[in-house]
């Protein structure tokens, strides 16, 4: 499903007539929740190397479970009052081999995205619930929410053999 919407114009310091507002992508406005396994994706142009062996992790934020679907899972990312940089984190998985690309995504489901799930409006725990408070979700009585939608980082302790992947926000603690 598309949806269009028409994205804010940014004013622009010129006087002159003929100086056209800047747009800003709509696409950067909106935020898609959806999760995939193993999707494979599609080649627009030219091919794959068949060499190209591997994972690429990136990670980036979705929204909020508060906010209004346009769609599918589609969503404008502030349409509940929050910035998108508050939003959910989703990590994507890309995986290469054979001359193909799969991608793989999961949005992280901390126990803040429970907490913020359970107490959304019409939910029996609403009155506990989370609001915007422009770059953060806060609940009077849970306190503020970690989004963790900023950045993986890979991670591997001297006496473990195991690596790990750390998710991260710039203003809360990692998970």
């Amino acid at each position: 499903m598309t949806a269009t919407i028409d994205p804010p114009r940014l004013k622009s310091n010129k006087t002159s007539p003929k100086t056209t507002p800047h747009r800003f992508p709509a696409a950067a406005l909106i935020a898609g929740r959806e999760e995939f396994t193993d999707f494979e994706l599609a080649v627009l142009e030219g091919t794959l190397p068949n060499d190209l062996q591997g994972h690429f992790v990136v990670m980036g934020s979705v929204g909020t479970v508060a906010m209004k679907p346009l769609g599918g899972m589609r969503a404008i990312a502030a349409s509940d009052g929050t910035s998108r940089l508050a939003g959910d984190g989703m990590i994507h998985r890309f995986d290469c081999g054979d001359g193909q690309m799969r991608l793989t995504s999961r949005i992280l489901k901390t126990p803040c995205y429970y907490a913020d799930r359970a107490t959304t409006e019409g939910t029996r725990y609403s009155n506990l619930g989370f609001h915007s408070t422009g770059m953060a979700r806060f609940s009077f009585e849970l306190g503020f929410r970690n989004a963790i939608n900023t950045a993986c980082v890979p991670l591997k302790f001297v006496r473990d053999g195991q690596w790990r992947l750390l998710a991260t926000w710039d203003a809360g603690l990692p998970y």
